[in-house]
Formats: C-alpha cells, structure tokens, sequence
C-alpha cells in the first residue's frame, strides 16, 4: 500500500509538470490574434497623418435678406443636398485638420422675381479636437471659411431696393461663414472610418445688399480614407 501511494504521487508530479510544461508552451489565441494585427499592421508600414473622403448631407436654409419686398416676400435659402470632398491631417492623436469643399445645387425662395434656382459653394477650414476611443471617436468641428451663391437670375428688379440707386438689384453674394459642431468616427478596419458630422453654420453674406447672417445647420455623412 505504501508503495503504491508513492507509485501514484510520484506519477501525479510526473503529469503536473507535464501540464504545466504544456500550458507555458501552448499558444495564447488572444495574444496570437494581437500578435497577428502588430505583424499586419507593421507589415503594411505606419500610416501616414494624410486623410481624404466624400460626403453627402443635408443643409436646413434660413431667411438671407433683412428687407421683405412688397407682398411680404423675404428671400429664403431653401433646404438641399449636400455634396463634396474633403481631405484631413492628424496632429496627434487628438486633433485633426479638415479642409471641406462642398455644393448644393439649391433655391433662394420668396424673391419678387419667384423661386430662383442656383448652386451654393461652401469651402471650410476646420480644427477638430478629438476624444474616445475604441469603437467610437468623438469630435468638435469649429472653424471658417467662405461660401458664395452663383444664382440662375436675379432676385429682385431695378428700383426695387429702398434707399439704393433705381439701377441696384438683389442677387446672390458671398462672404465669410463659420461653423461649430460635433461629429462621431466609427472605424470600419485599419484605414476606413464613416464620420458622421452635424454643424450650426452662419452665412454672412448670401445676398449682395440688404443682406441678413442666416442661421443654417447641416447634417453629413462622409466616407474617410487614411493610408
């Protein structure tokens, strides 16, 4: 019996070590998956801090004249859609700067000449300070930039502008615009991330007289690229 019990303790160190011989060296899925991803990814080499993508959207219109003509008619920018392109430059891991070109082909409604077609050019300069990670990263679009309505007709007819010369009409404008807002990246693998992007927006100068600061806001959706 003695020797039996020590037959067997001696045969469970025996298997022990095996055991824990195997585990050291048995591979560990989790570490082998990351060790994969670092491989990938330094096989691919860094990425580079350059960025690129398109965008559609929708932009909410607002009143772009301070001065209502006879009939209460008071030139409005309609609502449109958005389309452009932008490129992007990562400073760091928690700020990116964005240059947007955007187009709508749009409406500048209630003129005394009726609805006058046109399309609407928006260039932004945004800095975009970051935060969160994992599967969501956050963003705070702030910044400038320019934006001019090229207009079909004009709005309005000569003598039609109080205190202006009789040959003065009203057409489309351009001028300074900026912007605020908040934004959210989901990453879709290494290098592809869709951003959504919603902006309060001021235009400045939509309208070449009598202009009013329309108050706009806009909601986009962009494909973004990072190599």
């Amino acid at each position: 019996m003695r020797n039996a019990t020590c037959w067997l303790l001696g045969l469970s160190l025996v298997l022990g070590g095996a055991v824990s011989t195997f585990a050291q060296q048995a591979p560990d899925p989790d570490r082998a998956e990351a060790k994969e991803e670092a491989e990938g990814a330094a096989a691919e080499g860094p990425r580079s801090n350059l960025g690129y993508g398109v965008f559609v959207g929708q932009l909410f219109g607002d009143e772009i004249s301070e001065f209502s003509f006879p009939g209460n008619l008071t030139p409005t920018l309609d609502d449109s859609t958005l389309l452009g392109g932008l490129l992007t430059l990562e400073i760091g891991e928690r700020a990116r700067f964005e240059i947007r070109l955007a187009a709508s082909s749009t409406t500048v409604t209630d003129t005394p000449n009726g609805d006058i077609d046109g399309t609407l050019f928006m260039l932004d300069l945004a800095w975009i300070p970051r935060f969160g990670s994992g599967k969501v990263r956050w963003g705070v679009p702030i910044g400038a930039g320019w934006a001019t309505f090229d207009e079909d007709g004009p709005f309005s007819m000569p003598g039609q502008i109080p205190q202006r010369d009789s040959s003065v009409i009203a057409s489309g404008g351009s001028g300074v615009t900026y912007f605020a807002g908040l934004q959210a990246a989901i990453p879709l693998g290494r290098s592809t991330s869709i951003i959504f992007d919603g902006r309060l927006r001021r235009f400045h100068r939509l309208q070449n007289v009598l202009e009013r600061t329309a108050k706009t806001s806009e909601v986009t959706v962009a494909v973004h690229w990072r190599r």
